[in-house]
């Protein structure tokens, strides 16, 4: 059984850590962990509870990226605005269009019958395109930064979620395996020797 100096003591060597080194997500994690075996001497609650303020750690942090979220969603909303701009300045811009007669330009031997010609000038046509590229060009590029956001995004949360697996799978190492691997040695020294099992010092370096 681990006693409950040793695991005060385990504790006071995290505590002492963090006016050295600031709070810190795994200085929390281990001392939640600590506190929850103190208070019932039980290695699977600790392990249940080093689960669960992981999974809490990790939703808070979540909350951090906010301004990935609000990029995601604000990208593809302004690539929109700018396609219906462009298509709408685009439209407007048919309204303002004078067509140019070809009549003048016909010979005067041609029959009088024939009707005149309109054509659409070389100005009016490149203010159409420039606004329709407008419109393409926003798309595209909202469509890229998505792309771009979204691979970061992905990403950044892999590395998150690898940070806190980690972080738990050293706790679990370092501080619940060992809890139960002391608990196990005092009752195999107990029922070797014939005699009750001693008490004994958790002498192992968290921090190690």
């Amino acid at each position: 059984m681990l006693y409950p100096e040793d695991v005060t003591r385990i504790k006071l060597e995290t505590i002492e850590a963090e006016r050295h080194l600031g709070p810190r997500m795994l200085t929390d994690l281990i001392k939640q962990t600590a506190t929850k075996f103190r208070s019932n001497n039980s290695p699977a609650d600790a392990l249940e509870i080093t689960k669960t303020m992981g999974e809490l750690q990790y939703k808070t942090l979540e909350k951090e990226f906010w301004l990935v979220g609000i990029c995601q969603t604000l990208i593809p909303t302004f690539g929109f605005l700018g396609t219906v701009w462009g298509l709408a300045s685009a439209i407007l811009s048919l309204g303002s269009i004078k067509p140019v007669s070809l009549s003048a330009n016909t010979s005067a031997a041609a029959p009088a019958a024939v009707p005149s010609q309109v054509a659409i000038s070389t100005s009016d046509i490149e203010t159409l395109v420039d606004h329709m590229g407008m419109a393409f060009f926003a798309t595209m590029l909202a469509i890229a930064l998505s792309l771009v956001v979204v691979m970061l995004s992905k990403r950044l949360e892999a590395r998150v979620e690898e940070f806190h697996l980690r972080m738990q799978r050293y706790v679990m190492e370092n501080l619940v395996n060992r809890i139960q691997g002391v608990e196990c040695r005092y009752i195999s020294a107990g029922s070797d020797s014939g005699r009750a099992p001693s008490r004994r010092v958790f002498s192992g370096n968290l921090f190690g």
